[in-house]
């Protein structure tokens, strides 16, 4: 694992440490942070940036006060290289015009819609079900605006990059109760600076907040 965030990062540090404790005051909250799109879409890469995106969550992390706590939890897992080929089959579809996932088997529909099981019974199979051709099979030209292609070219570099199973979680405690939602709000709105047009962007779930 170390190896693989390495790789992307040359200068980072890793260091093992204690066990944090994250609840110190008297009131606590957490809240995750979730992809708006499929994870396959990616969020805008520090490439993309146009100054360091750590700026924003440093800045918001000033303005909380001394005496409250706030940590930013980002559990990780490596994932092998299958996910990498389902990325690279994502952004080749996309940069087709097409949707993110394939249809599912042709075949398949006839047995979950009764009305197309009964034209097909009439009239036959459909032609492209006797050809099993693919969408990717039609596409012959493609046009789109500047900013989605340098997505998709930044979509197709990192596909082939380690990928991980990852999450968000940010945790707040204070002796002031009304303290907490203005620590969150203040954390989440530093990470707008991700979201991308084309992409994917970084949001806070309200139904599972609720939960916590």
């Amino acid at each position: 694992m170390e190896g693989a965030i390495s790789a992307q990062f040359p200068n980072c540090s890793i260091e093992r440490t204690l066990k944090p404790k994250f609840f110190k005051k008297k009131y606590n909250d957490v809240i995750p942070i979730e992809p708006k799109k499929d994870p396959l879409y990616n969020i805008k890469t520090f490439k993309q940036q146009p100054d360091d995106p750590m700026n924003n969550i440093v800045d918001a992390i000033g303005k909380i006060s001394r005496y409250d706590t706030l940590s930013i939890i980002i559990p990780i897992k490596p994932l092998g290289d299958w996910f990498n080929k389902k990325a690279q089959k994502a952004a080749d579809r996309l940069y087709k015009n097409l949707s993110l996932r394939g249809t599912s088997n042709a075949w398949r529909t006839y047995f979950i819609m009764p009305r197309k099981l009964i034209g097909f019974l009439i009239n036959g199979p459909s032609d492209k079900l006797l050809t099993s051709k693919k969408d990717e099979d039609n596409v012959t030209m493609v046009r789109m605006v500047k900013a989605k292609e340098d997505y998709l070219n930044a979509m197709g570099e990192e596909s082939a990059l380690p990928f991980f199973n990852s999450g968000i979680l940010i945790t707040s405690s204070s002796d002031e109760k009304e303290n907490l939602e203005k620590n969150m709000d203040l954390i989440v709105s530093s990470l707008t600076i991700y979201g991308d047009e084309y992409g994917n962007e970084l949001i806070e779930p309200q139904g599972k907040t609720d939960i916590f």
